[in-house]
């Protein structure tokens, strides 16, 4: 489920398109960094939360609606294509309440603005890890409530970043520690219920609403039949209802080991960027089209809520700016590598 949490990060790397942006005087392209960048960094009033900080909950409740948006969504669909070889068996995580682990990402994230075919700045790319510690604290009926935190971050190569772009970035950042989320999913890892903090500083032209998109579109759930070795299914994700960005995505995934203990996938997940209009404070960002697109592994031991991953993705995303009586069409070029490690 955490695999998705990624999105949630790259959002804020957005505004670092504007911060590098000294190759080119010309009007139109500043308009789109200067938006870009305003709709992506965090407001001068959000207030940062640090790890030191608590929260009263009632882990046991299930009701946060005082202190966390929450969101409910159906499963994706699962489709068998092939059922593998023999001997096949029915794939379940099995939770304990009370468990507690920590994830560990490593994320590589480079991005670039083209504006009528020309780039506007040089590829910004930089490399940063962060923590996340997980908790089950309610099992019922096979599904888990995880409540899980960010703990912490490192910027381990800032690119071309100057000081004051990398301070920037760094609050942006330090505003996701020691914020909790709580997610609940089946034994399938379907998520189906997402609670996010209402004091959450949002990034991105999307808002809120948008990053419990991402919440809605798990890592990879596992098939209801039996299956084994070689066995290849499909998940598909609706957008969210909430979301003003839809963002549908198709997983096809392959079973490459298939052990007592856990098992090893091959997943590829396309993520289409379906039409649609956003107002920001300047205008608005009317999204055209794009996709996006990850490969890579993933490792899931049965009695852990996240699996270990090694991802690799690229993506191009095309919109429309509108300023005022200015308007800028833009492609955004991503590329991202991403491993995971998951500690007891």
């Amino acid at each position: 489920m955490v695999r998705r949490w990624l999105a949630l990060l790259a959002a804020a790397l957005l505004l670092l398109v504007a911060c590098t942006d000294d190759t080119s005087g010309d009007d139109d392209a500043d308009g789109v960094a200067a938006t870009t960048s305003s709709t992506a960094a965090p407001p001068e009033t959000t207030t940062e939360t640090t790890a030191d900080d608590e929260y009263d909950f009632d882990p046991g409740s299930g009701d946060r609606s005082s202190t966390h948006r929450v969101v409910e969504s159906p499963e994706p669909e699962v489709t068998v294509l092939d059922a593998g070889a023999e001997p096949r068996r029915e794939l379940r995580l099995v939770f304990v309440p009370g468990s507690e682990q920590s994830l560990t990402m490593q994320m590589m994230m480079a991005q670039q603005l083209f504006v009528d075919g020309a780039p506007v700045n040089p590829e910004v790319e930089l490399t940063y890890t962060f923590d996340i510690a997980s908790r089950v604290v309610e099992v019922d009926d096979g599904s888990a409530t995880v409540e899980m935190t960010y703990t912490d971050f490192d910027l381990v190569d800032q690119g071309p970043m100057g000081p004051a772009e990398v301070a920037q970035f760094e609050r942006t950042m330090d505003g996701f520690m020691g914020l909790s989320f709580f997610v609940t999913t089946n034994d399938r890892g379907a998520t189906l219920r997402v609670e996010i903090p209402r004091d959450f500083p949002a990034t991105g032209v999307g808002g809120v609403d948008d990053m419990l998109q991402e919440f809605d579109t798990p890592s990879v759930p596992l098939p209801v039949e039996a299956v084994g070795v070689g066995a290849r299914w499909q998940v598909e994700h609706a957008p969210a209802p909430l979301s003003d960005l839809p963002m549908p995505t198709v997983t096809e995934v392959e079973l490459l080991e298939l052990h007592d203990d856990h098992v090893v996938m091959r997943n590829t997940a396309v993520t289409a960027i379906e039409p649609s209009t956003i107002d920001t404070p300047q205008g608005s960002v009317e999204f055209l089209d794009g996709e996006i697109t990850n490969r890579g592994t993933l490792t899931w031991f049965f009695d852990s809520v996240n699996p270990a991953s090694d991802i690799a993705g690229e993506g191009v995303m095309s919109f429309v700016e509108t300023m005022g009586s200015q308007q800028v069409e833009a492609e955004l070029h991503q590329r991202m590598q991403v491993t995971s490690t998951v500690h007891d």
